[in-house]
């Protein structure tokens, strides 16, 4: 007869199996707490990766917006800097400020939005800056103004004024014109006569150019009442057929810078009333030839008449 015995299990090997399964557990617990936390920590870095990204557009936005109010700035300063106030340097100091400061800007990281909060309270700063020289330039673009329109009056009565004198002053020189012509004395009765030297001295009258020692010229200074008193000089120019001066004593060039040659000089003492003059020009009969004569009359650097005489 078969005896069985049953055999009981031994407690380390109970043991054996109640530790494996409690470590089992504890290590699941441990996977889904570091799942937990990686699970986390990626939510947390995508999380501030969003925000990082939000706020550096925002930051960029900024800046942008910035500049475009610094340019803004730089713009109406042009326009102040334009109007040439007595201010005008002081604008530009300004305005230099601003360009300085948006290089600045431009060169600023997009990370840095304290910086940025910064710069924005020295924009407002520039800001106050502008409107107080902005004010200034319009009153004194008033005060210009002002000055203009009332130069602008000036100037007008002074025009006025000017044209009033400029219309006396040709009235006057028409006046002067009128006295002046008025006053010019005229030449009337020009006579050349040929004269030959007799053996005794005398002068005869002569028609031959041969004979011809002289000529005798006289005329008449009409009588004029406003015309002034005192010395006037006659010339008197012989020119012969050629046009070329005969008896010459010299030359005299008048205002007009034309030169003329004279074979007679005479002073006449006038005095408002009729004056005969007579002039005696002495001949070398010698150059004298058949043809005509012309004898000019000239008083007070003027041309007054004129007459021809004929020899045979």
């Amino acid at each position: 007869m078969k005896v069985y015995v049953r055999r009981t299990p031994s407690i380390s090997l109970i043991n054996y199996f109640f530790m494996s399964t409690t470590e089992k557990k504890s290590n699941k617990v441990i996977l889904i707490v570091l799942a937990i936390f990686l699970v986390g920590a990626l939510g947390y870095i995508f999380y501030s990766n969003q925000e990082h990204t939000k706020l550096t557009n925002a930051i960029t936005e900024e800046k942008v917006e910035i500049q475009e109010d610094l340019q803004k700035m730089v713009l109406k300063y042009d326009e102040a800097i334009a109007q040439n106030t007595e201010i005008t340097d002081e604008l530009r100091t300004e305005r230099d400020k601003i360009v300085t400061f948006q290089a600045s800007i431009k060169k600023l990281k997009n990370s840095n939005y304290g910086l940025m909060r910064k710069y924005r309270k020295q924009i407002a700063n520039m800001q106050a800056s502008y409107d107080r020289l902005s004010l200034q330039v319009v009153e004194l673009t008033e005060e210009n103004s002002m000055l203009t329109d009332s130069l602008g009056v000036a100037n007008t009565q002074i025009l006025q004024k000017t044209f009033q004198n400029d219309s006396l002053v040709a009235q006057n020189n028409e006046l002067l014109n009128t006295v002046t012509k008025g006053s010019v004395l005229r030449v009337i009765g020009i006579n050349v006569i040929s004269m030959r030297e007799r053996s005794n001295g005398q002068l005869k009258e002569t028609t031959r150019a041969r004979r011809t020692d002289a000529f005798r010229i006289n005329f008449r200074v009409a009588q004029n009442d406003i015309a002034g008193l005192g010395e006037r000089i006659a010339l008197i120019q012989i020119l012969d057929s050629k046009g070329a001066v005969i008896a010459e004593k010299g030359t005299v060039t008048f205002d007009d810078g034309n030169e003329v040659g004279y074979s007679d000089r005479t002073i006449i003492d006038y005095n408002n009333t009729n004056i005969d003059v007579i002039s005696l020009v002495e001949l070398d009969r010698s150059t004298i030839v058949k043809g005509s004569y012309t004898v000019n009359v000239y008083l007070d650097n003027r041309f007054v008449g004129a007459s021809n005489i004929t020899l045979k």
